[in-house]
């Protein structure tokens, strides 16, 4: 840990703001996508999975702003999406609810996410019917 994560470490609010900038970040040529920065901070020890300020600021953010790399071509960013409410959901129904509605405050840019997100064939049915409310999301005008 470096010196600032040392003297900081106590600082929730600081964290949440680490967090929820760390969001905005453009994937550069030769490295990790952004999508995968996101996944991988799930896992840093100042996000809290179990805390909905930790929660909202890193993944609400980066799902409301629609940050750089979210509506990526590939689905990187809606299968995170996904997974990201269906494993809040299991502890906070709420905080999944706001998590899933990310996507009714801007426009979607791209139509890949069904298709990308589907490819897996071991999908749970909670999974597919989450999908099909996506679907219905993106056909909205």
């Amino acid at each position: 840990m470096s010196k600032a994560d040392v003297e900081w470490k106590s600082e929730p609010l600081l964290n949440n703001k680490w967090l929820a900038l760390s969001t905005q970040l453009r994937t550069q040529r030769g490295k990790r996508p952004t999508v995968d920065l996101i996944r991988a901070l799930t896992q840093h020890p100042k996000y809290q999975d179990h805390n909905p300020n930790s929660i909202y600021a890193l993944l609400g953010t980066f799902f409301r702003t629609g940050g750089p790399e979210f509506h990526r071509p590939d689905g990187m960013g809606y299968q995170l999406w996904v997974d990201s409410v269906l494993f809040v959901d299991k502890f906070n129904p709420q905080v999944a609810a706001r998590l899933a509605r990310a996507l009714e405050t801007g426009a979607v840019t791209s139509r890949l996410c069904p298709t990308s997100c589907t490819k897996r064939s071991n999908m749970s049915v909670k999974r597919r019917i989450f999908l099909r409310m996506f679907e219905k999301l993106l056909s909205m005008p």
